[in-house]
């Protein structure tokens, strides 16, 4: 059996009228510096790749718009949950979950804790240098091919990861242009859009339907001449109504 993604004249104009729209927007800017031009692009070093494994674990099934106690959070410098003060913690559950804690608006602190402690002894053992692998070898070679199988990696090895959220902390290091984490905005941007299938959120821990759906937006984004990374932050900006400025973009 077969499947084929029919796109029509219309599909591309909306894409194109939004992206126009956007394209002035901070948040947008700032995704094409670092995922296309690889500008401001993060050293990938212990300290970054930490705070963007956090990350994707403090914003999953958690509001993370400019404003959201999340977004608030990783924007402190330093870090509060950066890896240094992790490396020293004695007992690293308790300091996580405590920590999170007293941050008011942010749930699964219990979750966030254990799956961040099981993924620091998985980097302690061989995960840092497997992480180092992954990102150089997206640095050195521009293919959609590569972004796949590295999502697939993550999403296999790093405790709370799925499809999603191994997308995610490979875009927010500015390594990835394809492959992009569906989330609930652009699910929501693509059912209004007129998308043929009506998306669940749920079935997209799957990855196989995952990477049915995302395969359908990169044909899509090809066809209109723009990068898949760049439509996930013209959505996510134009549902935000422009309040992401230089000091609140952690992505």
């Amino acid at each position: 059996m077969k499947f084929k993604w029919i796109i029509e004249s219309k599909d591309l104009e909306s894409i194109r009228n939004l992206a126009k729209i956007q394209e002035e927007d901070e948040f947008v800017k700032h995704r094409i510096n670092r995922n296309i031009l690889g500008i401001e692009r993060p050293e990938a070093n212990e300290e970054n790749l930490w705070h963007a494994m956090m990350a994707c674990l403090l914003t999953t099934q958690q509001k993370s718009g400019p404003n959201s106690p999340v977004n608030k959070l990783l924007s402190l410098k330093p870090f509060p949950l950066n890896i240094y003060e992790c490396k020293k913690s004695l007992n690293l559950r308790k300091f996580i979950s405590e920590t999170i804690s007293l941050n008011k608006g942010i749930r699964r602190n219990i979750s966030i804790s254990e799956q961040a402690d099981k993924n620091y002894e998985w980097l302690e053992a061989d995960g840092w240098t497997k992480l180092i692998e992954i990102t150089d070898g997206l640095l050195k070679n521009e293919n959609k091919l590569l972004e796949r199988k590295f999502a697939r990696t993550l999403a296999e090895n790093i405790s709370g990861f799925g499809p999603k959220q191994a997308r995610k902390f490979l875009q927010s290091l500015g390594l990835t242009k394809f492959e992009i984490p569906i989330d609930s905005r652009v699910i929501k941007w693509l059912n209004k859009f007129g998308f043929p299938i009506n998306i669940s959120g749920s079935a997209l821990s799957d990855q196989n339907y995952y990477e049915f759906i995302l395969d359908a937006i990169i044909a899509l984004c090809e066809q209109c001449n723009v990068y898949p990374c760049v439509l996930d932050a013209v959505i996510f900006s134009s549902m935000d109504k422009n309040k992401w400025t230089k000091g609140n973009i952690i992505w």
